[in-house]
């Protein structure tokens, strides 16, 4: 699953750098897609942290 978020999710790689105990401490990432108009895809992203 990663290299298809760091495909298709360019910033990934930075935002890893820049916040290490942040992606330490995640342990769920899901997104999912919900429709779309011509200008505007919408998606609903949900986080979830280990304790």
């Amino acid at each position: 699953m990663k290299p298809l978020l760091e495909q298709n999710l360019p910033f990934l790689p930075q935002l890893k750098k820049s916040a290490p105990s942040l992606f330490n401490k995640l342990h769920t990432l899901s997104v999912s897609s919900y429709g779309e108009t011509p200008d505007v895809q919408h998606s609903q992203w949900y986080f979830r942290f280990s304790g």
